[in-house]
């Protein structure tokens, strides 16, 4: 995996943020290229190598594109862990200390 130019890291935490809310997105590069201030090459280029680096997936359908993020850590159940039932009262008691 190589390092994330900060132009990719500036598309990728804009389409986090527009995807908080739905699985999918469907931005157009003008869009992109305005928000941030980048050509719409820097765009292309930065999308390509979030979808290489499997960051996003672009699906292509009959007239929009549409962009889902893929989550960045992988969730499983197998290795989450159980949360101490005490752990509200020791976080209580460590805030009441700030």
């Amino acid at each position: 995996m190589t390092k994330l130019s900060s132009t990719d890291k500036l598309v990728y935490g804009l389409l986090y943020t527009l995807g908080s809310k739905s699985d999918l997105i469907y931005p157009k590069n003008d869009f992109i290229a305005q928000t941030l201030g980048l050509t719409l090459y820097q765009v292309k280029k930065s999308l390509n190598t979030l979808k290489n680096q499997e960051l996003i997936e672009i699906i292509n359908s009959n007239r929009y594109r549409q962009i889902k993020i893929m989550p960045l850590v992988p969730v499983s159940k197998t290795n989450s862990k159980q949360l101490d039932p005490n752990l509200n009262d020791l976080l209580e008691q460590i805030y009441d200390k700030l």
